[in-house]
């Protein structure tokens, strides 16, 4: 985990969205955390951006408390997405939004920064192959 000053490019944002439909999906996603791997699943995923659920305790473990308190400041964690068939795709990525649900249900966002050459090509590919094979699979946000 690293904490990086804000960055905020709003309109590389808004053509990730267009371009990168988010599919639900649920795919095992390990992040290492200060020695340790932590597994979650996915709820819904793109080329750009991915989402978890987690407890509040997973949470506050993923965004410490002990933060700069930098207004926009971003934490990165490094991530391995398993799709099927055992492919394992390791990226990194900052955490963009954390959203409660219930009492001790969040949602958090993380913003893939780094996903290059042959992994981008796998995860592209496989989501493809999802969207052409089921186009329900859109996530609704």
């Amino acid at each position: 985990m690293s904490i990086t000053p804000p960055r905020h490019d709003h309109q590389a944002h808004l053509k990730a969205r267009r371009y990168y439909p988010k599919l639900q999906l649920s795919l095992p996603l390990t992040i290492l955390l200060e020695g340790q791997t932590h597994t979650y699943r996915t709820l819904d995923l793109n080329l750009d951006q991915l989402r978890i659920r987690c407890t509040k305790s997973q949470r506050d473990s993923l965004i410490p408390s002990a933060s700069p308190a930098v207004p926009g400041a971003q934490i990165h964690h490094s991530l391995q997405l398993t799709l099927p068939h055992q492919q394992v795709i390791p990226m990194e990525a900052c955490i963009q939004a954390s959203r409660r649900q219930t009492q001790h249900l969040f949602e958090i966002t993380f913003k893939l920064t780094q996903l290059e050459g042959q992994s981008r090509h796998q995860l592209a590919h496989y989501l493809e192959q999802q969207l052409s094979s089921n186009p329900h699979t859109f996530a609704s946000s």
